[in-house]
C-alpha cells in the first residue's frame, strides 16, 4: 500500500442550516463532505467517499489523505486512520460488508446486425438476481460473495446542481465476502464501487465478523 486511508464519522446537527440542507439535498451533502479537503483538491484526487444514514443524521467519510475538518456547529467529526486494519486483511479472510451503490446496465444503440434497440443507454437493474450479479462482477479479483447478500432498494435521493434537479435510486447491499486478493481489495475499497460516488454511493464498509 502506497498511501494511507482515513475514516471519519460525523454527527450532523439537524438544527443547523448547512446540515439540514445536506440531509435533504445530495449535492449539499457532497459539498459538506468536501470541507475536509484542501480547497484546491478534488474528490477523485483524495478518493473521497461517503455513506450516509439520513434518518440518524450520521455520516461516514473515507479518504486517502488525512482529513482536516473545520470547527463548526453544523456537525461533530471524529477521524481515525484505518490503514493498519486494511493491511491486516489477507486472502481467505471472511468479512462483513455494506455498500450503497447504483447498479446499472448499458444497452447499446444497436445489435450486431445493425438492428436499432428501442431503449439504448443506461438502465437501472430491477431484480435482485441482476443486482447480485452486478455486485459480484464489480468485486472482481478482490473477493467473492459468500451467500446471498441482503438487498434493500432505497428511496430516490434528490439533489440540486446549478439549479437543476437530479435524482438517483440507490441500492444497499449487506452481507459477507471472502478476500481473494488483498491488493485488489485495497484498490476497490479506496476507489469505490459503481457510479454516483459524489452522492453517497460506492463506499465499501468492511468489518471482521464478531468473535465467537
Amino acid at each position: 500500500m502506497s498511501t494511507g486511508l482515513w475514516l471519519s464519522r460525523l454527527r450532523l446537527n439537524p438544527r443547523h442550516a448547512d446540515s439540514a440542507r445536506a440531509l435533504r439535498d445530495a449535492q449539499a451533502l457532497h459539498a459538506l463532505t468536501m470541507r475536509c479537503l484542501p480547497p484546491d483538491m478534488g474528490r477523485a484526487e483524495a478518493n473521497l467517499l461517503h455513506h450516509a444514514d439520513l434518518a440518524a443524521g450520521m455520516l461516514m467519510v473515507q479518504s486517502t489523505i488525512r482529513p482536516q475538518w473545520p470547527e463548526t456547529p453544523a456537525f461533530e467529526a471524529q477521524a481515525k486512520e484505518i490503514t493498519a486494519f486494511m493491511g491486516s486483511l489477507g486472502r481467505g479472510d471472511t468479512l462483513r460488508f455494506a455498500v450503497r451503490a447504483v447498479p446499472m446496465r448499458r444497452q447499446s444503440a444497436s445489435l450486431r446486425d445493425g438492428t436499432p434497440m428501442k431503449e439504448p443507454g443506461e438502465h437501472a437493474l430491477r431484480t435482485d438476481d441482476e443486482r447480485i450479479f452486478w455486485l459480484g462482477d464489480r468485486l472482481g479479483a478482490a473477493g467473492r460473495l459468500t451467500g446471498f447478500p441482503l438487498i434493500s432498494a432505497e428511496p430516490d435521493r434528490v439533489g440540486y446542481r446549478k439549479g437543476d434537479r437530479f435524482l438517483h435510486r440507490p441500492t444497499l447491499f449487506e452481507g459477507a465476502i471472502e478476500v481473494l486478493d488483498e491488493e485488489a481489495l485495497w484498490g476497490l475499497a479506496t476507489r469505490g464501487i459503481g457510479r454516483a460516488k459524489a452522492y453517497g454511493n460506492g463506499l465499501l464498509i468492511l468489518a471482521r465478523p464478531p468473535a465467537r
